[in-house]
């Protein structure tokens, strides 16, 4: 039921009862035989649907189906998209399928399958998985390109060093794990999870393009400075980000970041590398200027003394002077670990106190800190009253 033409590639025949219910899916690259719902009052017979698989058709079940009735033809099946739920039977049969390169699980709600190991199918290739039950897929020895979206990816979960493409989406998820297994992999995609520790990341040496998408907080992103081929970050939809200042150490040809997790001041030093970052609209301003020039230390100049007054000084308390500015400016610094060097000057022309420091991934972390201080009154009340003690 299939030949070769005359140009040597190859020609699919399909039955002219079967003909409804044959497509060609463009992702396998091969014809797919459709088993619709209302089967096996509607569409092809068991005997059609045993030769086309046997002659490399990719199954489709969207009915109820029992897959004991493939017969001997399952060890010939390569692309299957197969619903986790309780219209699909014979899930043992799964474990048989050693020709099958492609396993799409679509997402269903009412999902029953019981838990199947797929993880030693020698030929999978391509694996797309909606179930946690069918999760073993992404150990397979030779799967290339895998997608999950599960609740959770655990210490437990199978990963083979094979897999060179990973989408991960799963509010939980082990990256520990994820890292010390999928060392070979070159694009990784983690989107809506609670939280990430990038720590380990450096087990990825082989990555080339990473997109954390939706990911509440990012701890350790500094650690992303360690991996040797990065040349495509992509950071969408993140609130709080740990390390923030060090990413701007990266050598990478594209870096695509929004949310709160990013401020002016990164956006404008993104800018300077050709990269695109867009801080959120709520996000706060600074009321520092960053100076960044080709040649010496990066300034952070400090002038607006007027609204300082308005939002520390009152009937009873002058507004700081400049020199109790800074003090409590180094005050708040020196609470931090590992704090960046600096020198305090001012400029009584421009009336501006000015910091300086070696780098600008210095100052952004100087400007996080001192930012969040003159955000809250209180705080900062509490700087410069320890300049006094």
């Amino acid at each position: 039921m299939c030949d070769s033409n005359t140009e040597g590639r190859r020609e699919w025949i399909v039955p002219e009862v079967a003909r409804d219910f044959v497509e060609w899916d463009g992702t396998a690259d091969c014809p797919v035989v459709r088993i619709p719902d209302r089967w096996p009052e509607v569409g092809p017979t068991v005997p059609h649907i045993r030769s086309l698989v046997s002659e490399g058709f990719g199954l489709q079940i969207q009915g109820v189906f029992d897959l004991d009735l493939l017969g001997e033809s399952a060890s010939r099946l390569e692309v299957l998209y197969l619903p986790a739920g309780p219209d699909v039977r014979g899930a043992d049969v799964l474990m048989r399928m050693t020709a099958l390169r492609f396993l799409h699980n679509p997402l269903y709600e009412a999902a029953s399958m019981p838990e199947v190991d797929l993880s030693r199918l020698p030929n999978l290739r391509h694996v797309n998985i909606h179930s946690p039950r069918l999760l073993s897929a992404l150990g397979a020895p030779n799967v290339e390109c895998a997608r999950a979206e599960v609740p959770s990816l655990t210490s437990a979960t199978p990963l083979s060093p094979s897999i060179r493409s990973a989408v991960l989406i799963a509010p939980r998820v082990d990256f520990e794990h994820v890292a010390r297994h999928l060392t070979n992999v070159k694009f990784l995609s983690l989107v809506d999870c609670r939280q990430i520790d990038l720590s380990p990341i450096h087990h990825l040496r082989a990555l080339e393009e990473l997109d954390l998408v939706s990911v509440r907080s990012i701890e350790h992103a500094e650690a992303l400075r360690g991996l040797p081929a990065l040349r495509r970050l992509t950071i969408d939809g993140t609130s709080k980000m740990t390390g923030l200042h060090k990413l701007l150490d990266l050598r990478v040809d594209s870096f695509l970041g929004y949310g709160a997790a990013f401020d002016a001041n990164f956006a404008a030093a993104a800018k300077r590398r050709d990269w695109t970052v867009t801080p959120a609209k709520n996000a706060s301003q600074s009321h520092f200027d960053l100076i960044v020039s080709d040649a010496g230390p990066v300034e952070i100049h400090f002038t607006d003394w007027e609204w300082l007054a308005d939002i520390i000084g009152d009937d009873e308390q002058e507004p700081p002077s400049s020199f109790e500015l800074e003090a409590a400016l180094e005050s708040a610094i020196v609470e931090q670990p590992d704090h960046p060097a600096l020198t305090f000057t001012f400029d009584s022309e421009g009336d501006a106190l000015i910091a300086q420091t070696i780098d600008e991934g210095n100052a952004l972390q100087l400007l996080a800190i001192w930012d969040r201080v003159l955000a809250d009154p209180a705080e900062l009340r509490r700087h410069l009253a320890s300049t006094f003690s």
